[in-house]
This record gives C-alpha cells, structure tokens and sequence, in this order.
C-alpha cells in the first residue's frame, strides 16, 4: 500500500514513516461532518502549518489535502472556526467598523424592508434577524459556505472535485480571507483609518483567484479569471434569493 501522504509503500493500518492512516478516504458529506463532531477545536502544531500552507501555495494545498495528504493539516471546520474566533475577539474590543459580509446582508435586508410591506410583526422579527447576523459573524458565514459553494461548483462543475469537496475549498479561502479582515482591523484601529480595511476586501478578491489559480491548473488563467467574475454573480443571486425568501417568510 502507497502513502496518500509521504508516498512510502507500506503495509497495516498506519504508515510506518509519517503515521498517517491507510484508509483515507475521499472527501463527502460524512467524513466532513465526522470532522465537526471530533476535531472541531482540537488544537495542535498543524494549526500554523495550515497558515502557512495557505499562505503560500493555498490551492497546491487545498488539493493536496483532497487528494490525502492530511496528516500535517488542521482540518477545515476547526480551521476556520478558530480564525473567525479569533476575528470575533479583534472586533469585539475595536471601535473600527468592518466591511465585512455582515454589513452587506444587513444592507440588503435594509433596502428589502423598505421596498416591502411589512406587518408590524415582520419589521420586529426582520430587526431581530440584523441584529443576530451582526452578532454571529462566524454561524452566519459557515451557513453560507454551502451557498458559495454552489456557487462555485457551478462554475467549475466540469472539474473533478465534487459539491462536498468545494466546501472544504471554501473554508480554507474564507478562513484565510479573515486573517486579512483581522489584520486589517487591527491597522485601522491602530492609525484610526478605517478604509484602509477596504483593501482587505481587495486582498480578498485577489487571494481567492491566486488560490483558483493553484488548484485548477489544468484550466487557463483567462478562463479562471471569467469563472471568478460568474462565481461572485452567482454568489450574488444565491444569497439574494436566500434573504428575500426568509424575509417574506417572517413577513407572513
């Protein structure tokens, strides 16, 4: 049997060189949530490998992972709850305010509510939506993952990976694409300019398609480059659908 993970020909159920497990198994919806169940704050030296795995190389990486080669990796789930914590916990004490996800949705929900009739218990339960988006920042985002990653799926749907595959694609960018929000907060509470986290977003942008651009190299960059533009329209719609049918549903 040939390591997943260091390529040693071995035999039994760990390799004898890296230690990693024979039966690594392709990723899908059960071994993902198996992951959330037992590792999820299971911190340990991957941790800051993964960081810089994905700092680096993040889409040799990412498919490196998918493919087997795990042993040295924090899984995914525990990755990006640990980097939206630790987010949490930077705006929490800043008075800086973020341009982040949470804004957009409230804005839309905002705009939405004052185009729509709304029965005086609907405005109640609406209000009660913004103010949970922008309390958990970290729920809100993981809820979207599946959406986004629809998204993206789609766009790269003749690709090998699978639906449950592009989720942990992800996690892995929207992690990394926090650490920019975190660093960013931090400047701008620092010199007391806030836009300059608008650069986070930009970095964020350009993070994602240097990370297509690693895990799809069989796929010309020209073309990736019009497939990220249809993603974030695509990610644009799912969202908007998703916020208009459960704002209509609190209406009712």
């Amino acid at each position: 049997m040939k390591c997943k993970n260091c390529g040693n020909t071995f035999k039994g159920n760990f390799c004898n060189y890296c230690g990693q497990k024979s039966n690594v198994q392709r990723i899908n919806a059960a071994n993902l949530l198996y992951e959330l169940s037992a590792g999820l704050f299971n911190l340990n030296k991957g941790f800051f490998y993964t960081m810089i795995k994905l700092s680096i190389a993040p889409g040799g990486s990412i498919k490196e992972y998918l493919i087997g080669k795990r042993k040295y990796f924090f899984k995914p789930i525990g990755y990006f709850f640990v980097i939206t914590t630790l987010y949490i916990l930077v705006t929490t004490f800043s008075p800086v305010n973020n341009l982040l996800v949470t804004d957009i949705i409230n804005g839309f929900i905002q705009g939405f509510t004052e185009s729509v009739k709304f029965s005086e218990n609907g405005i109640s339960s609406v209000n009660s939506l913004s103010v949970w988006i922008s309390n958990n920042y970290a729920y809100l985002i993981l809820l979207l993952i599946p959406v986004i990653s629809i998204s993206s799926f789609l766009c790269f749907r003749k690709e090998e990976e699978n639906y449950t595959e592009h989720i942990v694609l992800n996690l892995y960018i929207t992690a990394q694409q926090t650490i920019f929000y975190i660093v960013f907060t931090i400047l701008a509470w620092g010199t007391k300019k806030e836009d300059v986290i608008g650069f986070a977003l930009l970095l964020s942008i350009g993070y994602r398609l240097y990370t297509y651009f690693g895990f799809f190299k069989k796929i010309k960059k020209t073309s990736i480059v019009f497939r990220l533009v249809l993603y974030y329209f695509v990610t644009y719609i799912l969202i908007g659908l998703l916020f208009s049918i459960t704002l209509i549903g609190l209406n009712l």
